[in-house]
């Protein structure tokens, strides 16, 4: 039996490049006092067990998000922009909370 534990490292990000000038048009493009797109940093964890009961035969089970840790959320009073994320409009950040996982294996040659 083999036990296996992890930890996954999720830096955070500011918002200083975001709220400027990004096409250079002289306009704002994420006006500060409408957007915060700063998330702080945070760590999920993982374990897992693997069986061997011979050399071709293996089973493993898991969990990832152990903790059942929440995603940071980002601000905005735009109903356009997901909120559940480090950047606007994707999920750069696990949303589905805790999962469990089961792989089995079988070597054939």
């Amino acid at each position: 039996m083999v036990r296996s534990l992890g930890v996954d490292y999720i830096k955070g990000t500011d918002d200083r490049f975001i709220t400027e000038d990004v096409d250079g048009d002289g306009v704002i493009d994420f006006d500060p006092a409408v957007y915060d797109f700063s998330v702080p940093d945070y760590f999920l964890h993982t374990a897992s067990i693997r069986f061997e009961p011979s050399n071709r035969y293996s089973l493993t089970l898991g969990v990832r998000n152990v903790f059942d840790r929440k995603p940071p959320k980002i601000t905005s009073e735009d109903p356009f922009v997901n909120t559940i994320a480090n950047v606007p409009l994707q999920a750069g950040f696990d949303v589905r909370g805790r999962t469990f996982f089961v792989n089995a294996q079988a070597k054939i040659f």
